[in-house]
Order: C-alpha cells, then structure tokens, then sequence
C-alpha cells in the first residue's frame, strides 16, 4: 500500500515538476479534461501539450518499465529455481557485454545497423549466456 502511495506522489511530482510553470492544480485540472479538453481559463495549450505529450508519456514509460523489470527479475529467479539468481551473478550480463563487443569487433554497431545491432547483440550474446548456464545446472 505503501508503494502504491509513493508511485501516485512521485508520479504526480514528475508531472508537476518541470522548467515551465505548472502548478499541481493545474495539472489536476489538465488531466480530467482529457487531451482533447477544452482549455481552460487557469492553464492554456502550451501547458497541456506539456503534460499530455511530454511529461504524462515519460512518467508512464518509467512505470511501465520498472514493472517490467520486476516481472523479469520474478521470472529470472522461478526459471533457475534460486532466490538470489540475478543477471550479474549469473553472467548473463557478461553474455550481453561479450555479444555487443564482438559485434564491435565484427564492424556491426556502426553505419545504419548501428542503432539496432547493439541491442540485438546484447540480447544475442545473453541468450546465449542464458543457454549455456541453463543446460549446464
């Protein structure tokens, strides 16, 4: 219960929070009248483009992740059976650094490949990390 508090404060704070100036009642006000909502006389576009199409997106994104970050630590530790199982412990992270360096060293992380190979290289090489760990416990 605790946490769930602490999620709806701080998310309400990174909303609030900001170089332009939006005060929470504002941004209560902004977020019951929707995207779409009709302006009101205490905030104005400018101010809702902010919460809508910045700050909501980016408080959200954060939630999501840190949920699935939790779930995969869960899975992780119910797949290998260990309470104390984490990528670190593993190897599973060296996997990821050794995949992404030896695509380096292969020439793929640069030119147009470069944005997506660096992550596929990751997973690739923590896959394989994953695999060789499970077939050998």
């Amino acid at each position: 219960m605790i946490t769930v508090v602490l999620l709806i404060g701080l998310s309400m704070a990174a909303l609030v929070l900001g170089p332009a100036d939006i005060t929470l009642g504002q941004t209560i006000k902004i977020l019951l009248a929707g995207p779409d909502g009709a302006l009101g006389a205490t905030y104005s576009a400018s101010q809702r483009y902010i919460i809508w199409n910045l700050r909501l997106p980016r408080v959200l994104t954060a939630t999501v992740a840190g949920m699935v970050l939790a779930v995969a630590g869960v899975v992780f530790q119910a797949l290998f059976r260990n309470p104390m199982a984490d990528p670190y412990v593993l190897g599973i992270s060296s996997g990821a650094a050794f995949g992404v360096a030896f695509a380096a060293f292969l020439g793929l992380v640069s030119g147009a490949t470069g944005a997506w190979s660096v992550p596929l290289a990751a997973f690739s090489g923590a896959i394989g990390a994953a695999f060789i760990i499970f077939t050998l416990a």
